[in-house]
Protein backbone atom coordinates (compact mmCIF):
# COMPACT_ATOMS: atom_id res chain seq x y z
CA UNK A 1 0.00 0.00 0.00
CA UNK A 2 1.70 3.59 -0.99
CA UNK A 3 1.48 6.13 1.75
CA UNK A 4 0.94 9.86 -0.09
CA UNK A 5 3.13 11.55 2.54
CA UNK A 6 5.57 9.23 3.80
CA UNK A 7 8.97 9.94 2.54
CA UNK A 8 12.00 7.29 2.58
CA UNK A 9 15.57 8.56 3.35
CA UNK A 10 18.78 6.75 3.17
CA UNK A 11 20.80 6.46 6.34
CA UNK A 12 24.46 6.79 6.61
CA UNK A 13 24.83 2.93 7.58
CA UNK A 14 22.79 2.34 4.77
CA UNK A 15 19.36 1.74 6.64
CA UNK A 16 16.33 4.03 5.57
CA UNK A 17 14.26 6.40 7.52
CA UNK A 18 10.94 7.04 7.13
CA UNK A 19 9.39 10.45 7.86
CA UNK A 20 5.70 10.71 7.84
CA UNK A 21 3.02 13.45 7.34
CA UNK A 22 2.56 15.81 10.54
CA UNK A 23 -0.65 14.90 12.67
CA UNK A 24 -3.86 15.90 11.41
CA UNK A 25 -3.45 15.48 7.54
CA UNK A 26 -5.17 13.07 6.25
CA UNK A 27 -3.22 10.55 4.50
CA UNK A 28 -5.25 7.49 3.69
CA UNK A 29 -6.29 8.46 -0.18
CA UNK A 30 -8.72 7.12 -2.27
CA UNK A 31 -10.10 4.08 0.20
CA UNK A 32 -12.54 1.40 -0.63
CA UNK A 33 -14.58 2.22 -3.61
CA UNK A 34 -12.46 5.54 -4.46
CA UNK A 35 -10.01 4.29 -6.57
CA UNK A 36 -12.72 2.19 -8.87
CA UNK A 37 -14.51 5.01 -9.69
CA UNK A 38 -11.71 7.08 -10.87
CA UNK A 39 -11.16 4.17 -13.19
CA UNK A 40 -14.45 3.61 -13.96
CA UNK A 41 -14.91 7.62 -15.09
CA UNK A 42 -12.16 7.29 -17.25
CA UNK A 43 -13.07 4.31 -19.21
CA UNK A 44 -16.41 5.68 -19.71
CA UNK A 45 -14.71 9.10 -20.97
CA UNK A 46 -13.11 7.13 -22.93
CA UNK A 47 -16.02 5.17 -24.95
CA UNK A 48 -17.84 8.74 -24.97
CA UNK A 49 -15.26 10.20 -27.03
CA UNK A 50 -14.63 6.98 -29.14
CA UNK A 51 -18.45 7.37 -29.43
CA UNK A 52 -18.72 11.08 -30.05
CA UNK A 53 -15.56 10.39 -33.27
CA UNK A 54 -17.89 7.87 -34.55
CA UNK A 55 -20.96 9.77 -34.87
CA UNK A 56 -18.68 12.65 -36.17
CA UNK A 57 -17.44 10.19 -38.91
CA UNK A 58 -20.71 9.26 -39.86
CA UNK A 59 -22.11 13.03 -40.07
CA UNK A 60 -19.34 13.93 -42.52
CA UNK A 61 -19.64 11.28 -44.55
CA UNK A 62 -22.95 11.49 -44.85
CA UNK A 63 -22.76 15.26 -45.55
CA UNK A 64 -20.09 14.03 -48.17
CA UNK A 65 -22.36 12.33 -50.09
CA UNK A 66 -25.38 14.40 -50.37
CA UNK A 67 -23.05 17.39 -50.92
CA UNK A 68 -24.05 17.05 -54.50
CA UNK A 69 -20.74 18.30 -55.73
CA UNK A 70 -20.64 21.68 -54.18
CA UNK A 71 -17.16 22.73 -53.50
CA UNK A 72 -18.32 24.32 -49.95
CA UNK A 73 -20.04 21.22 -48.63
CA UNK A 74 -17.88 19.02 -49.29
CA UNK A 75 -14.97 20.97 -48.12
CA UNK A 76 -17.24 21.29 -44.47
CA UNK A 77 -17.87 17.37 -44.69
CA UNK A 78 -13.57 16.88 -45.10
CA UNK A 79 -12.54 19.09 -42.23
CA UNK A 80 -15.73 17.35 -39.92
CA UNK A 81 -14.09 13.91 -41.29
CA UNK A 82 -10.89 15.46 -40.33
CA UNK A 83 -11.79 16.69 -37.03
CA UNK A 84 -13.44 13.45 -35.85
CA UNK A 85 -9.89 11.46 -37.04
CA UNK A 86 -8.01 13.74 -34.82
CA UNK A 87 -10.11 13.53 -31.94
CA UNK A 88 -10.02 10.06 -31.95
CA UNK A 89 -6.23 10.25 -32.19
CA UNK A 90 -6.32 12.76 -29.18
CA UNK A 91 -8.60 10.19 -27.42
CA UNK A 92 -6.35 7.50 -27.71
CA UNK A 93 -3.17 8.91 -27.07
CA UNK A 94 -4.37 10.48 -24.18
CA UNK A 95 -5.82 6.61 -22.62
CA UNK A 96 -2.13 5.63 -24.08
CA UNK A 97 -0.05 8.37 -22.17
CA UNK A 98 -2.21 8.01 -19.05
CA UNK A 99 -1.38 4.23 -18.71
CA UNK A 100 2.27 5.02 -19.59
CA UNK A 101 2.82 7.04 -16.66
CA UNK A 102 0.71 4.40 -14.30
CA UNK A 103 3.18 2.05 -15.58
CA UNK A 104 6.55 4.73 -14.69
CA UNK A 105 5.40 5.45 -11.62
CA UNK A 106 3.87 1.51 -10.67
CA UNK A 107 0.06 3.27 -10.48
CA UNK A 108 -2.70 1.08 -11.72
CA UNK A 109 -4.94 4.69 -13.19
CA UNK A 110 -7.94 1.90 -13.98
CA UNK A 111 -7.77 0.11 -10.20
CA UNK A 112 -6.67 3.03 -8.23
CA UNK A 113 -5.78 2.05 -4.30
CA UNK A 114 -3.84 4.85 -2.33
Amino acid sequence: MNKLLSIKIPGPDGTSQEIQAPSGVPTGGLSGDGGKIIGFGVTILLVVCVLLALAFLVYGGLNWITSEGDKTKVESARKTIIYAIVGLLIAFLSFFLVSLMGSFFKIDIFNVSL
